[in-house]
């Protein structure tokens, strides 16, 4: 990891955990389980001629303070894309990315039970490019077997997330925007076979992976 992105991380950890040990934690309202789902479309012109949509989820705690103005919401969770290249075999590309962070939204207006809610968001993320394709398919259970290849390109980075959650008691919908820009490796035995062939490749690439994300929360435990 950078330097500046290590501090930044640092930072914003630091300060949600001095928040809750030394000032928000007589003020915790409630505590809610959130899971949440929804679509990502890819904001660059070249990601978006590969894979025009993908799917996101998480998973995490809302933590309510300031009179439950202010939301906390530490975050596990992953954006996918992919997409079918042949029928034959469903040999399909896979763009994946784990996430883990926290995102902070404060509410502004409300109206008939409806709060809207400006948030920003960070995560850490590990992202990787690979293949998959299904064989042995037996019709008689309706299994298959599916093989993986090798990670063609792999990274992490930080993200950054701007956007508006729109909140009833037990749902929210979030449209943000997201910003990542990772730099991945590309798979050593991939440049290999490229520089065999008279092609060179390089060891890195930074990739736009900017995106707006439209997702649904659903509460499934109040925890507190």
């Amino acid at each position: 990891m950078k330097c500046f992105e290590r501090r930044i991380v640092q930072f914003v950890f630091t300060l949600v955990f001095s928040f809750f040990s030394f000032k928000g934690i007589s003020q915790l309202k409630n505590i809610k389980l959130f899971l949440e789902a929804g679509a990502a479309i890819p904001a660059n012109k070249d990601l978006n001629n590969v894979f025009t949509a993908g799917v996101n989820g998480a998973i995490g705690p809302v933590i309510s303070v300031l009179d439950e103005k202010l939301s906390i919401q530490p975050l596990g969770g992953m954006k996918w894309y992919f997409k079918q290249i042949k029928e034959e075999n469903s040999l399909t590309e896979h763009f994946r990315t784990w996430k883990a962070g926290v995102s902070v939204s404060y509410t502004v207006a409300g109206f008939k039970g409806i709060q809207l809610s400006p948030l920003l968001r960070l995560d850490y993320n590990w992202s990787s490019n690979y293949y998959s394709e299904t064989y042995d398919y037996n019709v008689y259970n309706g299994m298959s077997s599916v093989a993986l290849s090798d990670k063609y390109l792999k990274g992490n980075g930080i993200s950054y997330d701007i956007g508006m959650k729109i909140q009833r008691p037990k749902w929210y919908l979030k449209i943000d925007h997201e910003l990542f820009k990772p730099t991945l490796t590309v798979n050593e035995k991939l440049r290999s076979e490229a520089w065999n062939q008279g092609f060179f490749i390089p060891e890195n690439y930074t990739y736009n992976l900017n995106s707006f994300n439209l997702t649904i929360g659903y509460q499934i435990i109040p925890v507190r």
